[in-house]
C-alpha cells in the first residue's frame, strides 16, 4: 500500500518536473534576446532622448520611438545630464549630443 501511494506521487510530481524544465528554459532564451539587444546597442550610433534618469540607471528612447536603458558609471557623463537632453549612444557609451 505504502509503495502504490509513493509511485502514485512520484507518476503525481513527474509533469510538473517538466513544467518547470519549460519555463526554466523560456526564461534563459528571454535572457539571450535582452542580451542580444544589448550588444545590437552597443555596435552602433544611436541619437537618443533622455526620458527618465535614476541613480546611474538613465532611461532613453531613440528617433524610432524605441525605448531602452542603459547604467552610466562615469560621473562626469552623468553630471548635468537631464531629462530631455539629447544624448549620443555609440559602442555602448552614452555622451551629451553638441
Amino acid at each position: 500500500m505504502v509503495k502504490k501511494l509513493i509511485f502514485i506521487l512520484l507518476v503525481a510530481a513527474l509533469p510538473a518536473g517538466y513544467a518547470s524544465a519549460a519555463v526554466s528554459e523560456q526564461a534563459s532564451d528571454s535572457d539571450k534576446t535582452i542580451e542580444a539587444v544589448q550588444d545590437v546597442k552597443k555596435e552602433k550610433t544611436e541619437f537618443c532622448t533622455v526620458v527618465k534618469i535614476e541613480g546611474t540607471k538613465v532611461d532613453l528612447k531613440n528617433d524610432k520611438e524605441e525605448k531602452f536603458a542603459m547604467n552610466i558609471s562615469d560621473p562626469d557623463t552623468l553630471e548635468g545630464l537631464k531629462v530631455g537632453d539629447r544624448v549620443m549612444v555609440k559602442n555602448g557609451k552614452v555622451s551629451k549630443e553638441k
